[in-house]
């Protein structure tokens, strides 16, 4: 079933990612519990080499004391004494008085004394006696031992620390022995009270887990803490020695050995492992608790997700038709059907493409036809057949045959359109009078070598193997001009075939055709130099004279009716313009000499109408922040464009797109589509609206249209936009 396919899909992959997190985290957790076992091994070393440092510095007092009693003038009288004497000198219970006084400043030492082998005396804190009755006051009346304890004394011994035997007691003392010509003449003795070397470092606890001992080569002499441990002790000394590792284990302790600076001594530290470890061990517990919980909680989570993630997708396969096909995978069905409702999405979008074609041709047949005679029709039938241009310059080229008409549904048109795109071209191809006409649209009008490079690639691409040529149409930024700029194309390829190896032709102004001209024309001309509308008439001026002044016809009536428009002209001057600047103009306007600088003088004066008549005094804010304050108040106008704003402006097409562009570094058209996609991209990823309601709330006549701008701004479809805001 479904939901126990796609819910076990997503508990298998989330427990996997769950137990691999699991996975390493324990290989962490086990990284850091040896860390911590190291260091606790560091520091139960680091105690007992404390206690090497504590007591090895109060032993060290011993060897000071008896390098000063080595030269005091006592002692050195005492052991230039040569026979036994039978009276104790002065010296002697001097030096007996200060051993008193050290033994009160240091507490270490049990008790001192200096055997005289010569002299045969003994001098100590507890007075001056021959050697026999010094040693029977250590335990009166017994007096066992006292020839292996003066033995024991002249032996080979240096300076070091020896176990005494004295009254049945092993005493550890430092011995000192100081010899003549090969001699013993003098050992000093101190003992050092054994219970009070570990006395700082007695636990607290009586049943402590861990015992501390001194120990002279081997043996221990003193010991604090877990009296039973000791019993080891023996065991790891020797394998210390052998091997002399920092640690040895043994029965379930641990014990750390160090070497005193001084001879014959050691240290050990003695601790059962648990009381070690138990900082380790209490660190694993709780890790193996936390691991075992994340698991239970991983397993939980992973279902609880599971089942919620797979909701969406039930949603989903429901909405698919998937209720009735409970035997297929889920995933290869979603797969299909996205697969078949991609392959329907490019069906419509090339049925969308074929529509909007239609409709181009419509549009440019319309124009072609003639009878638009004012930007504003040519802009309004633009609108009804769902037509854009993003560019303020227009201009035609009419490719042509030879012995072949092209009829509406000519083959090439979609290949016309695909090369000119890939060149960079917004066009519009139609089929025309058995003839191609192409619609440039571009920023700024081409050059010669632009367009003759356009046409070219053409010609060497799609009727390579055909007699073709192309009639170039001169460029205009008003869009009731594109019926001039065809009929200047079809001027230029009246010229085809006249000069030998050439298939483009430009127009140039020497082109004429015969004829009566166009009254129409001139009628729509007359019109708006009467409504004072000097921009509409500015605009058509350049198919006034190419199609009405200057038809190739008798010269004589080409006067008259330039004759006709000097006055619509002149009056326009006197009524607008202060005397002394429209005399100035008038002048100028009757002075002209050729044709083509009648034209520039005629532009010149319309232009200085539209500036006095359009702009009052007071008015000093520049064109392009007007321009601009008026597309932020209504982008989403799907009117709005350069037309609608020079005419809201009174002013032409090439002075505002020119002023905005060099204000604002970017053309009127791009920065309104700007505006209205920035507005798009908020209502695609903030907003559940479809692509169509988007498109036609930011200011764009249809969808289609929005797509291609949206595509060519953001480099993506609106679609791929909301996918990818799905996805995060």
């Amino acid at each position: 079933m479904y939901r126990k396919t796609h819910t076990m899909r997503w508990l298998r992959s989330i427990l996997t990612i769950m137990v691999l997190s699991l996975l390493l985290s324990s290989l962490l957790g086990i990284y850091m519990l040896k860390v911590l076992e190291r260091n606790v091994l560091s520091a139960n070393a680091d105690v007992i080499s404390y206690v090497q440092r504590s007591i090895d510095s109060r032993l060290q007092q011993l060897y000071h004391y008896s390098n000063v009693v080595e030269i005091t003038k006592e002692n050195i009288y005492l052991k230039n004494i040569e026979t036994p004497v039978s009276d104790v000198p002065t010296e002697a219970y001097q030096l007996s008085e200060s051993m008193k006084n050290y033994l009160v400043t240091n507490p270490q030492a049990r008790g001192v004394y200096i055997y005289y082998p010569r002299a045969d005396l003994v001098v100590g804190n507890m007075g001056c006696f021959q050697p026999r009755s010094y040693y029977a006051l250590q335990q009166v009346p017994d007096r066992t031992g006292e020839a292996q304890w003066q033995q024991m004394l002249l032996e080979q011994h240096g300076s070091s620390f020896i176990l005494l035997p004295i009254a049945g007691d092993q005493r550890l003392c430092y011995i000192r022995q100081t010899k003549s010509v090969g001699e013993v003449v003098a050992v000093t003795v101190i003992e050092v009270d054994r219970e009070k070397l570990l006395q700082e470092f007695t636990p607290e606890e009586a049943d402590s887990d861990a015992a501390l001992a001194v120990m002279l080569s081997g043996q221990t002499v003193a010991y604090t803490g877990n009296q039973e441990l000791l019993s080891v002790i023996p065991r790891m000394y020797e394998q210390w020695k052998s091997g002399n590792p920092s640690e040895m284990r043994f029965q379930g302790t641990i014990g750390f050995f160090h070497q005193s600076n001084l001879s014959g001594l050691e240290y050990v530290n003695i601790s059962s492992s648990g009381t070690v470890f138990r900082t380790v061990w209490m660190t694993l517990r709780v890790c193996l608790l936390g691991a075992m919980g994340c698991l239970a909680f991983d397993v939980l989570a992973s279902v609880a997700v599971s089942s919620r993630n797979a909701k969406p997708l039930k949603k989903l396969l429901s909405q698919l038709g998937a209720s009735d096909l409970p035997g297929q995978d889920e995933y290869e069905f979603i797969t299909a059907r996205f697969q078949q409702m991609t392959t329907q999405q490019h069906r419509n979008e090339e049925l969308a493409q074929k529509h909007q074609s239609l409709l181009n041709d419509a549009f440019l047949h319309t124009v072609l036809r003639g009878g638009l005679y004012s930007e504003n029709a040519v802009f309004m039938a633009a609108k009804r057949y769902d037509v854009s241009f993003e560019h303020p310059c227009y201009q035609i080229l009419v490719l042509s045959c030879v012995g072949q008409s092209i009829s509406d549904g000519g083959p090439e048109r979609i290949r016309i359109s695909r090369h000119l795109e890939s060149l960079g071209y917004e066009s519009l191809v139609s089929a025309f009078n058995g003839q191609y006409v192409i619609l440039l649209n571009s920023e700024e009008c081409l050059s010669e070598a632009e367009k003759e490079e356009a046409a070219k690639f053409l010609l060497d691409h799609i009727f390579h193997d055909l007699s073709a040529y192309v009639g170039i149409g001169p460029g205009y930024d008003s869009m009731v001009d594109i019926l001039t700029s065809y009929n200047c194309a079809l001027l230029a390829l009246n010229q085809s075939g006249k000069t030998p190896g050439c298939s483009i032709y430009h127009y140039t102004e020497n082109l004429v055709r015969t004829g009566s001209g166009d009254p129409s024309v001139m009628q729509a001309f007359t019109h708006y130099m009467y409504t004072k509308e000097f921009g509409q008439a500015q605009k058509l001026l350049e198919r006034l004279y190419t199609e009405y002044l200057r038809t190739g016809g008798i010269r004589g009536i080409e006067i008259v009716r330039q004759n006709a428009v000097d006055s619509l002209i002149i009056d326009a001057l006197k009524q607008t313009l202060l005397p002394e600047k429209a005399e100035q103009a008038m002048m100028s306007l009757m002075t002209a000499g050729p044709p083509d600088q009648h034209r520039d003088r005629m532009n010149e004066a319309l232009l200085m109408l539209i500036r006095e008549s359009s702009v009052p005094k007071r008015e000093k804010t520049p064109v392009a922040c007007r321009a601009k304050q008026l597309i932020d108040e209504n982008y989403t106008d799907s009117m709005m464009g350069l037309y609608m704003i020079s005419e809201q402006l009174s002013v032409s097409n090439s002075y505002l797109s020119t002023s905005f562009k060099n204000t604002y570094g970017i053309s009127i058209i791009s920065y309104i589509n700007r505006l209205r996609i920035d507005r798009a991209k908020q209502l695609i990823l903030n907003s559940e609206k479809s692509i169509k309601e988007i498109a036609q709330e930011v200011g764009f006549s249809s969808d289609v249209n929005f797509i291609r701008v949206f595509k060519k701004m953001e480099n993506l479809t609106p679609s791929s936009l909301r996918k990818e805001k799905n996805k995060i």
